[in-house]
């Protein structure tokens, strides 16, 4: 899903140290794809009993409950 390499070294003013990078391969744009259409899908997502308590809701006031 995610594939590293190490990058070269660096002068010795900047520190010297090696950076580390980072590429998301095929699948893992893939299964992101699918986990943000999916926790979007769960954002709109309402349990049938809430719908039909804001049908009550709308019948009551309608009849002056």
């Amino acid at each position: 899903m995610v594939k590293a390499r190490w990058g070269e070294q660096t002068d010795p003013e900047s520190g010297g140290a090696r950076r580390k990078y980072y590429q998301v391969t095929g699948l893992g744009e893939q299964i992101l794809q699918e986990t943000q259409e999916y926790r979007a899908q769960l954002a709109g997502w309402k349990p049938a009993l809430i719908e039909r308590l804001g049908f009550v809701r709308l019948v009551f006031s309608q009849i002056g409950v």
